[in-house]
C-alpha cells in the first residue's frame, strides 16, 4: 500500500479500496491513484483497472461542477518518454476546463493552506 506522509494526508479527499484523489500545487488540477505502488498502467490489477476508472469518472463529476468546469482531460502519464515522474505510480491526472479564457495566463498555485481547505471542501461530496 502507498504510503503517505502526514502532510500529503491532508490533501486527500477520496478513497476507495484501491485508489485515493488528492489536490495539486496547480489550481483545479486533482490525481487519482492506486494505493498499490506500480510503474506502470500495465501492473496494475484488473479490479484496480475498473476501480481507477470508476474513480476517476466519479472525482471527474466531482471536479467539473466544484470548479464549474465544462469539460475535462483526463490524462495517463504511463512511463518517462509519456511525462511519468514518479516512477512508483500510475495514475489519472485531471485538468479542469471551462469556457473563461483563463487557459491565455499564467498558471495559478495553490498554497497549502488553500489545499487543504479546498480537500476538506471536496470530502463533503463524497459524504
Amino acid at each position: 500500500m502507498l504510503l503517505l506522509s502526514g502532510e500529503m494526508n491532508k490533501l486527500l479527499f477520496w478513497n476507495t479500496w484501491f485508489c485515493t484523489s488528492a489536490l495539486t500545487t496547480s489550481t483545479s488540477d486533482v490525481l487519482v491513484c492506486p494505493l498499490r505502488p506500480v510503474e506502470r498502467f500495465r501492473d496494475l490489477h484488473p479490479e484496480e483497472v475498473v476501480d481507477l476508472f470508476q474513480t476517476t469518472q466519479m472525482v471527474g463529476n466531482v471536479v467539473e461542477k466544484h470548479f464549474c468546469g465544462t469539460s475535462l482531460t483526463i490524462s495517463i502519464q504511463d512511463g518517462p518518454e509519456a511525462g511519468q515522474t514518479v516512477k512508483v505510480s500510475a495514475y489519472a491526472y485531471y485538468l479542469d476546463r471551462h469556457d473563461k479564457g483563463e487557459e491565455d495566463s499564467p498558471v495559478k498555485w495553490r498554497s497549502e493552506d488553500e489545499m487543504e481547505a479546498e480537500a476538506a471542501s471536496l470530502k463533503k461530496y463524497f459524504q
